[in-house]
C-alpha cells in the first residue's frame, strides 16, 4: 500500500518546507526505515500565497502511522503546514 500526504504551506517557506522534510527522510534512515524513501513534490502554481505539497511513500508496513508520527514531530513540518495534512491510501490493482 501506498501513502500520499498533502497539505498547503506559504510560499515564502519553500526552503523551510523542503528542509524539514529533508529531515524527516533522514530520520528514517536513520531509524532503519530507509525503505520507505518518501519523495516530496509540490503543484507547479501557488494560490493565495501557498503551495500544496505532496508527500509519497511507497509499500508502507501496517504500522505507518504509529512510525511517522515522532519523525514527522520532530522534522519541524507540523509548524509550517497551513491547516491539516491529509493521509490518503492506495493500493496497487
Amino acid at each position: 500500500m501506498d501513502c500520499y500526504v498533502y497539505y498547503k504551506a506559504k510560499t515564502a517557506d519553500e526552503k523551510n518546507v523542503v528542509e524539514a522534510f529533508q529531515r524527516l527522510r533522514l530520520t528514517f534512515e536513520s531509524l532503519g526505515s530507509a525503505g520507505l524513501a518518501p519523495s516530496l513534490q509540490r503543484r507547479p502554481e501557488s494560490k493565495e500565497e501557498a503551495h500544496t505539497w505532496m508527500e509519497i511513500y511507497h509499500d508502507i508496513p501496517t504500522d505507518f502511522c504509529k512510525l511517522i508520527e515522532g519523525p514527522l514531530h520532530n522534522s519541524g513540518l507540523l509548524e509550517l503546514t497551513l491547516g491539516s495534512r491529509h493521509m490518503e491510501y492506495f493500493i496497487p490493482v
